[in-house]
């Protein structure tokens, strides 16, 4: 966008799992329980880059960014019993469903405020290595 200022939009899908029986816990173990989770978001940052991204330079080889933006967050969690897969937020595993809430259930979908640092070396003008970490 301007000699600092970039915009980095993104998209990013995966899957979260977990399982009493990987815990150590015995107590979970024999509980049993596990969980899964797709994943899928967008993202838009500006980034904000403390060398001017336009011009290769061999002098200016490394080239530190940081960033914010917003992210819209899309997630079906779903949990294991007996060999069975549900779905677990009709099921108001947040407590909904428990005498006396009156708690709507949870959404399925959330925005989020994603901070990012990037360590961008550009070995060339067309060869770049990158080191990036997002916070969500």
């Amino acid at each position: 966008l301007q000699s600092h200022i970039a915009l980095n939009v993104s998209v990013f899908s995966g899957n979260l799992t977990g399982s009493d029986l990987r815990s150590g816990d015995s107590a979970k173990v024999r509980r049993g329980m596990s969980f899964k989770t797709s994943i899928l978001g967008v993202s838009a940052q500006m980034e904000y880059d403390f060398v001017d991204n336009r011009y290769y330079s061999s002098r200016n080889r490394i080239r530190p960014s940081i960033g914010f933006g917003i992210n819209y967050i899309k997630f079906d969690p779903q949990g294991e019993y007996l060999g069975t897969w549900y779905k677990l937020q009709p099921l108001g595993t947040g407590g909904q469903t428990l005498p006396g809430s009156t708690e709507a259930p949870y959404k399925l979908t959330t925005l989020g405020a994603p901070i990012s640092m990037n360590f961008r070396y550009h070995l060339t003008k067309s060869t770049i290595f990158s080191l990036s970490a997002t916070y969500h």
